[in-house]
């Protein structure tokens, strides 16, 4: 009688387990789809278009973002320019002087 308990128990263990994972498997497939039909709708990183000196999209996606969030827009992006092209200037160094990027270094290194 309690083999038998013990037997259905298990039974229902790996039932429950088994039908867990392809639920898990579909919410899966279903974000991957949502991420597939979102990375046509957000834009690029301004930072990003401006370092492959992509200026005019840039600016374009600065002024819409602006009038997203009521803010003025600049008028030229040379001062924007200025800024990420003295923040390019750095090494893998940088990482391990700094204690806070050391430390988020170190946390992605033990999670990955």
């Amino acid at each position: 009688m309690v083999h038998t308990l013990l037997l259905l128990q298990r039974t229902r263990l790996v039932m429950c387990t088994y039908f867990a994972i392809k639920i898990l498997r579909k919410c899966s497939f279903i974000i991957r789809l949502v991420f597939i039909y979102n990375y046509r709708i957000i834009p690029e990183s301004p930072r990003w278009l401006i370092s492959k000196s992509r200026k005019k999209e840039a600016l374009k996606i600065i002024r819409k973002a602006a009038t997203v969030n009521r803010r003025q827009a600049p008028d030229d992006i040379s001062s924007i320019t200025d800024v990420t092209e003295a923040a390019q200037h750095g090494s893998m160094l940088h990482v391990f002087k700094s204690p806070v990027l050391l430390g988020r270094w170190l946390i992605l290194c033990f999670n990955w």
